[in-house]
């Protein structure tokens, strides 16, 4: 589970932003808290700002970080760290490293903190620690070409270091070697945390076509059923989801159709959703009629997405990131989606979920603490703050956000100009 998440120049963030799932003292709904040992953590998180404030480059560094864990080992020499991308509206931030600092409590049940620096060919600072006794342990510490391993490293040392090339991160060399220390804390940024922007149209395929063979597959019994009695509840108007793979083989392309994308369709293409909605006959329930998903709206091809991805996050324990969460999905059922995370009945493996929205109606004090919900404004300078709603003084847990956001009074607004004057110019 994610405690904490700071970031420095990375695109629009200049200075250090902190991103908390740590709880405050605040007593309002302690259902959305769950402990592990002696640290705590909050179920799901929201933040809000105007567009173009920096909402998409906080998740922007989640896929960032996670990108230079999992992939990094495979980089080439003099290969260019693709995440690095700093803040370019300043010249001395456009030359500077970016820095990414992460707490978590991997699926061994410890807490570990990592932290990384890099240029753009690079790795300058890569630091790993666990916690003893609630104080912060060393496991190793690179800084300047050189590794100090603390007194809990185990594992190889001279030869791994041998092996490193200098934009490539020692964690992510370590674990080809199977080094059993620091495999949670790979695993954690690898297999539990998912992040997914719906600004990108192949991600989204990709991820319905992977729940698409999961829902094919009629060994996933599990699955299916959790899939579709989320889907069927939702008021959507489908009593059942099915899905089969496409007959390819059947199918003769062109002949300067070239044989790369011949197998990119078929692989993108692979497995067709259908949703099996009732026909009626004179008012009378007459049997059901399939839809492919195509006919589906964009809301509903959506839920089959986040569908999928919050069961998963829910049966692994995963910290689930999403970008535009309510994308064409109706207020009712984005706030039915989160309480499936507040629920201890439900969320019975401390599951997360942080997301991005401009839905104001979430904004509920029925739904959440205050500390749950986040803002990023830019300056007149181009840069990103980010702050939490319990930082903000006098804003009790009886007022109603929505209205208060709405009315300026949180802040992390657009400023709008005056559209008249700018029309009327001649």
């Amino acid at each position: 589970m994610l405690l904490r998440f700071a970031i420095e120049n990375f695109r629009s963030i200049k200075d250090r932003v902190e991103f908390s799932m740590e709880p405050t003292t605040l007593k309002e709904h302690p259902s959305n808290i769950y402990t592990i040992g002696k640290n705590k953590a909050l179920r799901s998180a929201v933040i809000y700002g105007p567009n173009a404030s920096g909402k998409s480059n906080l998740i922007r560094a989640f896929r960032a970080i996670i990108y230079l864990v999992e992939k990094s080992a495979e980089f080439s020499p003099g290969k260019e760290i693709l995440p690095y991308e700093p803040h370019r509206l300043d010249k001395k931030s456009a030359s500077s490293p970016v820095y990414f600092e992460l707490e978590f409590i991997a699926d061994n049940k410890k807490k570990y903190l990592f932290i990384v620096s890099f240029s753009r060919d690079e790795i300058l600072r890569e630091e790993a620690y666990t916690f003893q006794k609630g104080q912060k342990a060393l496991i190793y510490s690179r800084k300047n070409k050189g590794v100090t391993y603390g007194d809990y490293y185990k594992g190889e040392r001279k030869s791994l270091e041998k092996k490193l090339l200098p934009n490539q991160l020692l964690i992510s060399k370590a674990v080809l070697d199977n080094n059993e220390l620091l495999t949670p804390i790979y695993h954690f940024f690898k297999y539990e945390m998912m992040v997914i922007s719906w600004l990108y149209d192949y991600q989204q395929n990709r991820v319905q076509q992977l729940f698409a063979k999961r829902l094919a597959n009629e060994e996933d019994l599990n699955f299916n059923k959790r899939f579709n009695t989320l889907i069927c509840a939702l008021d959507t108007g489908i009593v059942e989801v099915k899905s089969h793979e496409e007959p390819w083989d059947a199918v003769s392309f062109p002949d300067n159709v070239p044989t790369e994308v011949q197998d990119k369709l078929k692989n993108d293409y692979k497995y067709n959703i259908k949703a099996s909605h009732k026909v009626f006959d004179n008012g009378v329930d007459n049997g059901t009629v399939p839809f492919d998903k195509e006919d589906e709206s964009q809301g509903t091809r959506n839920l089959f997405s986040i569908a999928g991805l919050i069961l998963d996050a829910l049966e692994f324990g995963s910290t689930l990131v999403v970008d535009e969460f309510d994308n064409n999905l109706h207020p009712h059922i984005t706030k039915v989606l989160v309480q499936l995370f507040h629920n201890p009945k439900i969320n019975t493996n401390n599951a997360q979920l942080i997301f991005a929205t401009h839905d104001t109606s979430q904004l509920d004090n029925s739904l959440f603490r205050r500390d749950q919900i986040w803002f990023t404004e830019k300056n007149e300078f181009g840069a990103t703050s980010m702050y939490c709603l319990s930082d903000i003084q006098g804003v009790r847990n009886t007022v109603p956000y929505d209205k208060w956001y709405n009315s300026g009074k949180l802040g992390a607004t657009p400023v709008i100009n005056e559209l008249e004057l700018l029309f009327n110019e001649e």
